[in-house]
């Protein structure tokens, strides 16, 4: 069942049923590349672990959704909010697009869109913020595109490939977010 609506694509609640794309997504190096999550491979007793955990969503600080382009109803990836700290009314975001051939379409800003219209509006939340790799120039490129603003780095923080790498911080304030426009209903 939907939850928000793009133009292009819905996000919904994870299932218990998509941890074999998610499977597939967390083991390919390409789709990973760039995220913090594993030096060696994911089993799927993991992954269908994250999977149900997620589902339940048991956790107050985190959200988990599925991302799926409206047309065909394909399951492309996930986006959450994480480490939501209702105190000061803020959280971490993340986002895989684990399907290659959906890369460079603009889905991903679409769905930061979405969860951002939801966290502002609908949570109350005054600011969202995430880290990327500072190599990872179309993760960034679609953050901007996004609203989020570049707010430090952390050099030397993640090591991978022989060498250390800078991680970027983004953030977005609630009153610099411009809605995306769209529908209302499915």
């Amino acid at each position: 069942m939907p939850y928000i609506y793009g133009p292009r694509l819905y996000l919904r609640a994870i299932e218990v049923e998509d941890w074999e794309h998610g499977y597939r997504w967390v083991n390919d190096p390409e789709v990973t590349r760039f995220l913090p999550l594993h030096l060696f491979p994911y089993s799927q007793l993991r992954e269908r672990g994250w999977y149900e955990r997620a589902a339940r969503g048991e956790s107050r600080d985190e959200v988990h959704f599925a991302i799926v382009l409206r047309e065909g109803d394909r399951y492309i990836g996930n986006t959450s909010l994480f480490a939501i700290d209702w105190r000061h009314r803020q959280a971490g975001f993340g986002i895989m697009i684990g399907e290659p051939d959906c890369w460079d379409k603009g889905y991903g800003t679409e769905a930061m869109q979405l969860v951002l219209e939801m966290a502002f509006r609908q949570l109350g939340l005054h600011k969202v913020w995430l880290q990327v790799d500072a190599d990872n120039e179309r993760a960034i490129q679609a953050y901007t595109k996004a609203g989020f603003r570049r707010e430090g780095v952390l050099r030397d923080d993640r090591y991978y490939n022989g060498r250390f790498h800078d991680t970027v911080i983004m953030g977005i304030l609630s009153a610099e977010f411009v809605p995306l426009e769209r529908e209302t209903e499915g």
